[in-house]
């Protein structure tokens, strides 16, 4: 019986860290949710909160020969009706971060953006509908190849950030995201539309090892 237990006990542990994403270089508490939340009002409309990402590695649509650094933001339902809603997501466009240095100091991003053909200004936004009490991963950077001698190269529409490997320095990253919707959409009782800002905790980055 011991034997058996022990053997349940290792494979619980294989399952466990299956689930982790290595590639996870920093993940921020969720946000605040925004929208009605009034428990019984069925006029409440939809709520959604978010938490960022950032990730460094070879993304599936990314062919480059060194790994990028990518911007994840995580949506989540949390409509207390239990309905699904709907939002428009134009990827980087709507989506404000500052970087600073663990002293407080305010790092400006490097003049030029990032590149490829993924969501906001070099892409397409598009509808998606979430359903209820469920979370969807999106992307919201560009893409862009990390230089040789820096661990980090965070890439932005209208900015780059650079840090080099051996950095010592805590980092923490601030971030609003806000969605707002096109007029040619139409509300419907069962797929509200979401639209909103918001505002992700502060998350600390340290280098890569």
């Amino acid at each position: 019986m011991k034997t058996i237990s022990t053997f349940l006990f290792v494979a619980a542990c294989q399952v466990c860290f299956a689930g982790v994403d290595t590639n996870i270089v920093a993940m921020s508490d969720w946000s605040e949710p925004v929208g009605y939340r009034e428990v019984g009002y069925l006029g409440s409309g939809p709520a959604i909160r978010g938490r960022l990402i950032l990730w460094k590695g070879f993304t599936p649509g990314y062919a480059g020969k060194t790994p990028e650094t990518a911007i994840y933001v995580e949506l989540q339902n949390m409509t207390t009706s239990g309905s699904q809603c709907e939002f428009y997501f134009g990827g980087g466009e709507g989506l404000r971060c500052e970087l600073f240095k663990g002293d407080g100091e305010k790092v400006e991003p490097s003049v030029g953006g990032g590149y490829g053909n993924g969501p906001g200004p070099f892409g397409v936004g598009g509808w998606i509908t979430l359903p209820h009490d469920s979370t969807i991963r999106l992307r919201a950077n560009a893409k862009g190849g990390t230089p040789d001698g820096y661990a980090l190269a965070i890439c932005m529409w209208k900015g780059q950030w650079y840090i080099r490997d051996g950095d010592t320095n805590t980092y923490s990253l601030s971030a609003t995201l806000s969605i707002t919707s096109p007029t040619n959409r139409v509300t419907t009782l069962t797929s509200p539309i979401w639209k909103g800002t918001l505002t992700f905790p502060k998350m600390k980055i340290s280098v890569p090892k």
